[in-house]
């Protein structure tokens, strides 16, 4: 019984865990998945990379919705995210390397300014 239970248990987790999968799927588009840690399944990375990934999937759909029809809106829109993604590359433009060396200087300059008090 105890075992029945047990396999019960793991076929419903399994079951569940499927669930969760479709519905990621059909809400967290491409860019935004590569985004996803393995274990957690939260997003993580800098604020840029993230709002970078939603813009590009954001533009993947409006790039799915033009019709022979359309008289522009769509292509404006998807010109626009374009635009603010060149904007957020551009403040992108220093390495991992060089943002953790800016931020110790300003650490040392913050203690520096205290000891100095």
């Amino acid at each position: 019984m105890l075992i029945q239970n047990g396999l019960d248990m793991a076929n419903l987790i399994r079951d569940y865990l499927k669930h969760i999968k479709i519905i990621e799927e059909t809400t967290m588009h491409h860019h935004l998945s590569e985004l996803k840690h393995p274990q957690w399944g939260s997003i993580i990375g800098y604020e840029n990379h993230i709002r970078i990934a939603v813009l590009k999937d954001e533009i993947e759909v409006f790039k799915s919705r033009i019709e022979p029809h359309d008289t522009g809106h769509l292509y404006t829109t998807i010109g626009t995210l374009e635009h603010r993604i060149e904007e957020l590359e551009d403040k992108e433009t220093s390495s991992v390397e060089e943002r953790i060396e800016y931020w110790e200087t300003e650490l040392k300059e913050s203690s520096t300014e205290k000891e100095t008090r």
